[in-house]
């Protein structure tokens, strides 16, 4: 039996190929409407991703452009790696970018003083990711200051090897903004790339560029919620996985392009089985309405991912109208402004804008009305709650809606972060400028006075103080502001009532005072010149509070909180200028107080009188404790004491050998009575002659110091000052002087003693020699020539026969004769009598006379002296005639004599050989120690070859 064979009707043909188009249409059309929307999937996807890596690119080059600019800014004593790396980590580690660097072009001929000025070598990471030196190159790019958090680790680091940083460097100086390399893998694994900026100036950096690194998987973090997608920089071609179809956006950033490629997802779900669901149910029309039911889906869940990113969005999105009002806001615009929805959209965004911004925005708006798109536009927004925030906007017209759509980033925290690295560059310039000053020794008053200019400046306030405490009262040092008048350098104010300073002086503590409430001749003063409130910081040096710092303000507002911690930095600068001028005045102290000593010291050792080094000692101490006035006193046997040296103020109040006794209070009397030192700070209780006279000097401190001679109390030394206290250790620094002048004393009192002493054995000496002379001329002598008479006698009786008898008489008589002469001669020389008779004059001619030498005698002394001096300078001329015949090989000796001024002058010149030196112990010695006596002077020139003088002055007495 045959088949069956199904024939169609003409008639249903066409329904059947209508049925069979429909299907196989449909079939089709829901297979490219779901790769379409597959696509568009990806589309969006790829616009979030490139959104999100672009925002990311653009704060990093934001942030390398501040860097740049810090850099270009700064002066003074330069950046250290150190301050480098902490403004690094303070400023770009919370936005993600903490690699960063200072990178400075650097030929091969210039490698070495690189090197030598920065102490680093020019170093690169080799194949196995070790810090080697760079081969030699025509030029390097060194990184000299880093951050040193990888790649960027180590100062000396090149990164000239790196792709793309020649270009990058060239647009960074063409178009003088960040300019971005493209993206790569660096040698020790990590991929990335750098934002460079040029610094168009360096105060004492060396030119050169700000370099911060983005790694890639910071980038692609920005777009988390795109895993599949891709990042290319300059073009680079990039493909899908297995070689799928890709959705590439592209934005440019610092001179870069940069391409996102999200791979375009493959249909599935309902979009795939939607197809098929249409061949199989042919032309049902359930089936065409449920593919487009999914179609309508997959577009509302898009819509849906619009609307979650328009709302989960941290950046700013509005629309506005041409009319200046809102159409819709997201909420990020709320929570930053602190209106909401309904608020923002009822008044006119105008009203929100800062009073200062408003002309501004509302031209740029009319602008974009005009069809303009602007890339980048600053304004303050003025929150609810009365501040303001930097808003920064990126709009596009829609002129067809008469829409503005516009996106802002809130960048108030970054303007803060710049105005508060401008403020710290500010305040470390100002900071070094002083340290520089403290540094180099500059004067006190240049370093205070620039301290106060700095901190004025710097803190904006008007009124600036810097105060020395002085007991209950505070020394104006220095001063800035309006007030100089009224607060004068050098001006002094009791700290009386309540204010800032005396706060500080009371606890040691910084202090804060509103001059509205307080009271006191000090606020009242304040107030007069509208200052409102005051804050003061402590000076220490040293442990000690030596005064305050102190900072006022007429505004209402009070200082801000960190006003204290800011005057602090400049305190310690100040403490240290203080210490240092300090240390600088005790050791000049030091050295002119034994320079004083050794010259005191000089004068006691020389000898020279009580008297002089007692007012060597009064002008010294007077000088060296800065002392207005220096009495020297000696304590008499009564308890009285008597002004025996004086310097200073006012003599004819204490003139020398005026007489005192003093009484308590004075230190003077504290001295004579204990014998140790004392001082007085205080002369209103006293109420002597003494004291009143001190009180009309106008004396506000006096200090005395007992003089000990030998275990005795002699007397004291006493300074006073019109210029407050002495200090402390005064007391202690006149002990070393009160000591020379007891030493001084007792050395006088021992060279007197020895003097007469002297004195008296040579006088001894002389009346032996006269009573000798005088015995042997009446007794030895006399008998003698009576004998020779006697002989005489026998001689004449003797018979003539007896030749014998009369040649042995002659005999016996001219040896009593030659007896008798050398008796006279050696009564001569023991005390010659024409001395005693006749005076200098005849005994001197006598002397000549006997002389071996001959003697020219220029002799002007007419009248008789005391027997002690004719004698002494009888044998001074004696031994040197002597010495010039036996020593001196002379052929004549000149000898001149006369009274003048109250002494007698001999002098004695030879022309023999010289050569003399009393040392070697001669007659000489003798001479010396006999002038000494009689408190002479002597002098001996001897040079060898040119003869000998002695010149001798002797006290005159006359007789």
């Amino acid at each position: 039996m045959a088949p069956r064979r199904w024939r169609i009707p003409p008639r249903r043909i066409a329904p059947v190929a209508l049925v069979l188009a429909l299907t196989i249409a449909g079939f089709l059309g829901a297979r490219l409407l779901g790769e379409r929307d597959a696509r568009r999937d990806s589309e969006h996807q790829a616009e979030v991703a490139a959104a999100r890596i672009h925002a990311r690119v653009a704060d990093a080059a934001s942030l390398t452009a501040s860097l740049g600019r810090y850099m270009a800014s700064v002066d003074g004593t330069g950046v250290t790696n150190e301050e480098f790396a902490s403004n690094a980590s303070k400023w770009l580690s919370p936005a993600g970018f903490p690699a960063t660097g200072w990178v400075e072009e650097v030929g091969a001929a210039d490698r070495a003083a690189y090197e030598r000025r920065t102490g680093n070598p020019i170093v690169t990471r080799d194949q196995r990711r070790r810090i080697v030196p760079v081969e030699s190159r025509s030029s390097y790019l060194p990184a000299t200051l880093v951050s040193g958090i990888p790649p960027i680790t180590v100062p000396g680091l090149d990164l000239g090897g790196h792709s793309g940083m020649a270009g990058g460097l060239l647009r960074a100086r063409a178009l003088h903004q960040p300019s971005a390399t493209p993206l790569a893998t660096l040698r020790d694994g990590t991929e990335g790339l750098f934002l460079i900026s040029l610094a168009q100036r360096g105060g004492v950096v060396e030119p050169g560029f700000a370099v911060v690194f983005v790694s890639g998987e910071s980038l692609r973090a920005a777009a988390k919620d795109t895993p599949t997608a891709q990042l290319a920089t300059g073009g680079a071609p990039t493909a899908g996985p297995g070689g799928a179809a890709t959705v590439r956006k592209a934005f440019t950033e610092a001179g870069q392009r940069f391409d996102v490629v999200v791979p375009v997802e493959s249909v599935h779900g309902a979009a795939a089985v939607l197809p098929w669901i249409i061949l199989a149910a042919g032309f049902v029309l359930v089936g065409l309405a449920a593919a487009l039911g999914v179609s309508a889906a997959r577009r509302a869940r898009a819509q849906e991912e619009v609307d979650r990113i328009f709302t989960l969005s941290s950046d700013l999105i509005a629309v506005a109208n041409f009319d200046g009002y809102f159409t819709r806001v997201n909420p990020a615009v709320e929570r930053i402004l602190g209106y909401t929805a309904e608020e923002l959209l009822a008044r006119p965004y105008l009203d929100l804008v800062h009073p200062d911004d408003r002309e501004r925005t509302a031209a740029r708006a009319a602008a974009i009305g005009q069809g303009e798109t602007t890339p980048s536009f600053e304004n303050r927004y003025v929150r609810k709650d009365g501040s303001h925030r930097v808003l920064e906007w990126t709009s596009t017209p829609a002129a067809e809606d008469r829409a503005i759509y516009s996106v802002a980033r809130d960048v108030t925290d970054r303007h803060q972060a710049e105005a508060e690295l401008a403020r710290l560059a500010g305040e470390q310039a100002a900071l070094r400028r002083v340290a520089t000053l403290v540094a180099r020794e500059a004067p006190q008053a240049e370093v205070f006075s620039a301290i106060a200019e700095e901190i004025g400046q710097l803190l904006g306030t008007e009124e600036i103080r810097m105060l020395r405490y002085e007991d209950d009262s505070a020394v104006v040092v220095s001063c800035w502001g309006k007030a100089e008048d009224l607060f004068p350098t050098g001006s002094r104010h009791q700290l009386g009532g309540d204010s800032a300073a005396s706060r500080v002086l009371r606890t040691g503590q910084p202090a804060r005072i509103d001059y509205a409430t307080t009271s006191g001749p000090l606020a009242e003063s304040v107030r007069s010149f509208g200052v409102r409130s005051a804050l003061a910081a402590p000076i220490r040096v040293e442990g000690r509070l030596w005064g305050a710092m102190t900072a006022g303000t007429t505004h209402d507002e009070p200082l801000p909180p960190d006003t204290e911690s800011r005057l602090g930095q400049f305190t310690e600068l100040i403490a240290t200028a203080i210490a240092n001028a300090e240390a600088r005045a005790e050791v000049e102290r030091l050295a002119e107080e034994q320079a004083a000593l050794r010259r005191v010291a000089t004068l006691v050792a020389r000898g020279v009188p009580p008297a002089e080094v007692l007012a060597a000692v009064a002008h010294e101490v007077g000088s060296v404790l800065g002392a207005d006035g220096t009495n020297i006193l000696r304590l008499d046997p009564d308890g009285a004491t008597t002004v025996v040296a004086r310097v200073g103020a006012y003599p004819a109040e204490f003139p020398i050998g005026s007489r005192w006794t003093p009484e308590p209070p004075l230190a003077l009397a504290a001295v004579l009575r204990t014998g140790r030192p004392a001082r007085i700070d205080d002369f209103r209780q006293a109420s002597d002659t003494y004291a009143d006279a001190v009180r009309r000097l106008g004396l506000r401190s006096g200090v005395a110091a007992p003089i000990v001679v030998q275990g005795h109390l002699w007397g004291a030394i006493a300074v006073g000052t019109r210029r407050g206290r002495f200090p402390a250790d005064t007391e202690h620094r006149m002990a070393g002087f009160t000591e020379l002048i007891g030493t001084a004393i007792a050395n006088a009192d021992n060279r007197a003693e020895l003097i007469a002493s002297r004195a008296r054995l040579v006088a001894a000496s002389d009346e032996a020699r006269r009573r000798f002379e005088r015995d042997l001329h009446d007794g030895v002598q006399q008998r003698l020539v009576s004998l020779a008479l006697e002989l005489h006698g026998a001689q004449a009786i003797a018979l003539r026969e007896d030749k014998e008898l009369i040649a042995q008489l002659a005999h016996v008589r001219q040896g009593l004769a030659g007896a008798l002469n050398d008796l006279r001669e050696l009564s001569r020389g023991i005390h010659p009598a024409v001395l005693s008779e006749g005076g200098l004059r005849p005994a001197v001619r006598a002397l000549a006379r006997r002389s071996a030498v001959p003697v020219e005698l220029n002799l002007s002394v007419d009248e008789r002296l005391a027997d002690h001096v004719e004698v002494g300078a009888y044998y001074v001329i004696s031994e040197a005639l002597t010495n010039a015949a036996k020593h001196a090989q002379a052929s004549k000796v000149e000898v001149t004599a006369r009274v003048h001024d109250g002494t007698l002058q001999l002098r004695i010149d030879d022309d023999g050989v010289g050569g003399a030196d009393p040392a070697r112990g001669s007659g000489l010695t003798g001479l010396t120690d006999r002038v000494a006596a009689l408190r002479g002077t002597i002098a001996i020139a001897s040079p060898p070859g040119r003869g000998t003088s002695l010149r001798v002055e002797l006290p005159v007495v006359s007789q």
